[in-house]
Order: structure tokens, then sequence, then C-alpha cells
């Protein structure tokens, strides 16, 4: 069986400084289901002081100007181990002089050293060496000790890259191949950046409880219970649901739940307030997935038209529960979704064209709806964790 190396800075700690998605975990813990040797590397950026010491005053805030991001107030100065749902995980700490900047090569030395040592303490020799939000040059420096197939994911456009990386294409051609978080990121990316060897599409799943028991989907009366899941911060535009939904429903007969926490819940507030609408807004702070599950089947709509979204988990678990799934057009839904047949698309952050998505969404007749649904069942159906990461390992593996 083969063994596979996942490398990247995107992974939850067990601990309850955690900020970080389950994106990479639930491909590695369904691999190690699926028969399949996994080790995880996951690479700890580790700043100076100040920064640090600015994420534990004004992490909220910091995470609201660059669009979110998992940023740790505790840095850690020697590697940590643990397993999690039977994968090892290794925390490397990795130091750089600022977040995002491109790594000095000492760090870059000082970690390949290391993972090449957890490796032989392992006896582990990768088949297949996997990154995901990733520095182009880690994976191509330690596999000269292996010859493994290599993969790099993007889960967005690479800012300055060709400034960082003078031989950036030759870089990106070192690898066996290339996988996107979306089909509008992987056309994006080979127009704006380069052409990549074997390029694909890595979606993620959800898990098999959200496709269980599906409530009724025979809806009588146009949707008036509204909710938004996710981070309250301004890329995702949370407050623009009150306006959309105010000029939709002139006589204001909605409720609206916000499901999440953020720095944007301030201003939710102000604008509910503005609009006449605070009785109609609730907010049910940061919730377990089962929970929200039971808010999806007490809504008719979910909505969150959010910009540079590689991907949107939110909406796939919304979809199989028969809750109608409004997002964002040209970002990582766009392509899962298909407007007017499993859901719809707006332009992000758009209060004007949302409210007419929202007037569209509740013309619809109850046969339309229960159609829709269906589509939008069967679309997440495709897309479990398993589903998705079977789908990946295959293509990791040249096993199609």
């Amino acid at each position: 069986m083969e063994n596979i190396l996942l490398i990247t800075p995107l992974y939850p700690i067990p601990s309850p400084d955690n900020n970080a998605t389950d994106v990479c975990h639930s491909f590695a813990k369904e691999w190690v289901k699926c028969g399949y040797n996994v080790l995880v590397i996951h690479l700890q950026g580790v700043y100076c002081f100040a920064w640090h010491l600015l994420i534990r005053m004004f992490g909220k805030q910091i995470a609201n100007m660059v669009g979110g991001g998992n940023f740790y107030p505790r840095p850690i100065k020697q590697t940590e181990h643990y397993v999690m749902d039977g994968v090892p995980v290794y925390r490397v700490p990795v130091y750089n002089l600022i977040p995002h900047g491109r790594f000095p090569e000492r760090s870059v030395q000082k970690f390949t050293a290391e993972v090449l040592d957890i490796l032989r303490q392992n006896d582990f020799t990768p088949h297949v060496i996997t990154g995901h939000m990733l520095p182009y040059e880690f994976i191509p420096r330690i596999n000269k000790s292996f010859g493994a197939v290599t993969c790099l994911v993007e889960h967005g456009i690479p800012k300055k890259i060709k400034k960082r990386y003078p031989d950036y294409e030759s870089l990106i051609n070192s690898y066996t191949l290339f996988g996107f978080r979306s089909k509008d990121l992987m056309r994006r990316y080979q127009e704006e950046i380069c052409k990549v060897p074997r390029p694909f599409i890595c979606y993620s799943g959800i898990p098999n409880y959200f496709l269980e028991n599906l409530p009724d989907i025979s809806i009588e009366y146009a949707a008036k219970n509204f909710i938004f899941v996710g981070e309250f911060i301004q890329r995702k535009y949370p407050s623009t649901l009150i306006p959309a939904l105010c000029e939709a429903i002139p006589d204001k007969d909605f409720s609206l739940v916000f499901v999440g926490e953020g720095p944007e819940r301030e201003n939710i507030e102000k604008t509910a307030l503005d609009y006449g609408v605070r009785d109609k807004v609730r907010f049910s702070g940061k919730l377990p997935r089962k929970q929200i599950m039971e808010l999806y089947d007490r809504a008719d709509c979910m909505i969150m038209v959010s910009k540079n979204e590689a991907f949107g988990l939110v909406y796939l678990e919304a979809m199989a529960r028969a809750c109608i799934t409004v997002a964002s057009r040209g970002e990582g839904m766009d392509g899962v979704i298909v407007d007017g047949v499993n859901g719809f698309l707006c332009n992000a952050g758009d209060a004007s064209e949302l409210a007419s998505v929202i007037r569209r969404v509740r013309m619809m007749s109850p046969e339309q709806t229960e159609k829709m649904c269906i589509a939008a069942y069967d679309t997440a159906l495709e897309l479990t964790d398993r589903n998705a990461a079977r789908r990946y390992a295959k293509i990791l593996t040249n096993d199609e």
C-alpha cells in the first residue's frame, strides 16, 4: 500500500488554541481508513516576538483585515507530536521574519533536515508527497532523497510569486501534478501564472451523517427562514444579507440566523438596527457541525456570498440538508453549484443582486423547490469525506 506524506500549515491541533479547518485532516483520516500509510507534517510558522504579541492582542482584527487565517498567539519552540483519528502528526516550527514572506534559506534547510529525520525515525519512505498552502520550495527539497510523486494543491492565487521565485516556472514544473480547490481557481492560475503539470480539482467532502434522515423538502410557502454560516469577517459580507432581505421582502416577514463569530458582528448588529430588523436577527455563536445541521433543517435558505472563497463545506452541508443554497459566482463553489439547478449564484457582496436572487428563491413553486433540493442532495452525495479523499488518493497514486 502507498505511503502518503502530507505537508501543510493548515492542520488542526488538539488544543483550545486551534483555529484551523479540518480540510486536510479530513483527507488524511479517510486515507488511513482506506488502508494507506499516512504521515502528516504540520509546518507551523514562527515569527518575531512582536507579531505573536500582536496576534495575542488583535488577532480577530488582523484576521478580519487579511480575510481570515490560522494565526497562533503561542509560538512553538520544538517539534510536537500527536495522533488524531489514527493519523500521526508532527508539528514542526519554521522561523520566518514575517507571515506570507518567503522563508529564509536557513529555515528551509532546517525544516528539510527535521522532516527527513522524522521519516527515518518512523521508517517511512514516501511514495507520494503532497502539500496544501505550502511554499513551493519545500517539497522538491525533501523529495531529493526519495524520487516520490509530488503534488501541490493551491487554495488561492499566490501573491508576488514571480517576484519571490525568479525560477517559478521550473519550480512549478518540478512537481508531478498540481491541484486546485476549484475550477475557477485552476483557470485563473493557468491564465495569470503559468500552465501546470497534470492539473486537477481537489474538492473536499462532508461527513456521511449530513446525508442521513433527510428532512421534509415539500415547502408550500415562500422562503422566509434564512441562515448564514461562517466567520464574521469582511470578505464574507455577512451584513450584506440584511439590506438584501429587506429589499426582497418589503414587509420584513423573515428571520435570519448567523452561525459563527468574528469582528464583523458589531457591523451586522448596527446594520440590523439601521434597517429596523434587529428583532429578526439572531446570533447562535460558534456551534459543532451536528448542531448546525439542525439549524439547516429549520432554515429555508443558506446564504454566503463571500469573495476569495477557495471552497466551502458549509454550502455542501446545507445542500445535503435540503436547504436552498446561495453562493458566490466565480468563486470556489461555482461549478459545484449550477445556478438555478441545484442552488443559486450571486456576485460576491452585491446586495442588490442578492435581493433578486432571494426573490427568485421565494417565487419557486413547491415542485421547483423539491427538484432543486433533490439535485443539491445528489451533488452533496458525490462529495462525502470518503468519496473526496478516495478520488484525491487515486489521482495521487495514478490509480484511476
